[in-house]
């Protein structure tokens, strides 16, 4: 979640808006979040880790604290040996402030973090100074589960392991991590407590900067964490949810969900037929139902009618403004990951230009696309009216 501003023109509003997405001729990538990006073969047999901006905390994984790059930086291998590295997710910190770190996920599931520790958010079970380089993480409890996705909040963290089980680590303020507490910090990564699931597996997890959102194998999506702004979709904006709980799914008309994304202080769905659905903050149009005031309180379709009737493909929650994918062929699900990861990586001096997309296409569960397709999408974006962008993403 660490931000940046693109000084100079940009597309905003407050319903999805055609964005404008600038050329590079640097290598296709995997997937992005925030600082981290992953080159061309971490799909295939490569998996090394590219790192740009302030490495406050040691966040970059360059063996220092103090260090930034303009460019893309190779992070310092750490002890990931020859691991090839298959996802990473980074935080900058309490909404930008102190703080930050990074997870990576290595080919093996084995998990290593980098960054702040204040709170034991990067699971080495100290609370302790940084760690600097890419270091595996306490997994005493995780039995013989094999991890295989990861998620950085601020202060927190959340892995999604492979029999669907979550597990967290972090500061527990505001029920982060899910585990029952407001209080203290959690050294090591923990099973979530499970009691509110229904024997639901998970099949996705996203953390925000203070709640995180699960979902389950049927659709169903669950929240936790800071209910300040109605962030996890529960109806109201008092106190705290301290379990994984099911959204309120009023406005959902029976529609399965297929992805979730966590913001700073909103969060975004998509369903099964490619609508989409918010609920959180709104004082800049973060949740695109076409205003810039109070509060979206439960999942509610966003302003569809500059999409027409194309179902949107991906999309991403940043800090105010929201990202979403449509793609130009009906292939086009996977490349959304690839427009969307330049969109979040990519800062150009004279603002963002408005160019078609090729990228290579990576498989979803819903089937879209598959590893070796190639095709084109559109990048919408729906950002603050007024002044400078800020990108902050997961």
């Amino acid at each position: 979640m660490l931000p940046y501003r693109e000084r100079g023109p940009t597309c905003r509003g407050l319903t999805p808006t055609r964005a404008c997405v600038a050329g590079s001729r640097a290598r296709s990538l995997g997937a992005v979040s925030a600082a981290l990006l992953l080159a061309a073969p971490v799909w295939a047999a490569g998996g090394e880790v590219y790192w740009f901006g302030a490495n406050t905390t040691g966040r970059g994984c360059l063996d220092a604290a103090t260090a930034s790059a303009l460019a893309a930086t190779e992070s310092e291998g750490g002890l990931l040996g020859s691991r090839p590295v298959v996802q990473v997710s980074a935080s900058g910190g309490e909404l930008f402030g102190a703080g930050g770190h990074s997870l990576l996920l290595a080919e093996d599931g084995t998990v290593f973090a980098c960054g702040h520790n204040q709170f034991g958010e990067t699971g080495m079970g100290t609370t302790q100074g940084a760690t600097l380089v890419p270091t595996p993480i306490d997994a005493g409890n995780l039995g013989e589960r094999t991890i295989v996705q990861v998620a950085a909040g601020d202060f927190f963290s959340l892995l999604l392991a492979d029999d669907g089980t979550v597990f967290a680590f972090g500061s527990n303020e505001h029920g982060r991590t899910g585990l029952g507490s407001d209080t203290g910090a959690t050294l090591i990564a923990t099973a979530i407590d499970p009691s509110q699931l229904g024997g639901r597996a998970i099949e996705q997890i996203s953390a925000g900067a203070r709640h995180g959102l699960l979902l389950a194998g049927d659709g169903s999506v669950f929240a936790f964490g800071h209910n300040i702004v109605a962030q996890t979709g529960l109806g109201t904006t008092t106190g705290s949810t301290l379990l994984a709980t099911a959204i309120d799914t009023s406005q959902l008309g029976g529609r399965a969900m297929m992805q979730v994304s966590a913001g700073v202080q909103h969060s975004l769905l998509r369903a099964d037929d490619g609508s989409v659905f918010s609920f959180g903050s709104n004082s800049v149009g973060a949740t695109g139902q076409g205003t810039a005031a109070s509060n979206t309180l439960v999942a509610t379709p966003i302003d569809a009618s500059v999409l027409g009737i194309r179902p949107v493909s991906d999309l991403s929650a940043g800090a105010g403004y929201s990202l979403l994918v449509v793609p130009e062929s009906q292939g086009g699900g996977a490349a959304a990951i690839g427009a969307i990861a330049l969109v979040r990586a990519l800062r150009t001096r004279r603002g963002l230009g408005r160019r078609r997309l090729r990228v290579r296409a990576k498989s979803k569960r819903d089937g879209m696309g598959t590893a070796s397709t190639r095709c084109s999408g559109q990048v919408l974006l729906q950002t603050p009216p007024s002044g400078p962008a800020v990108a902050a993403t997961r």
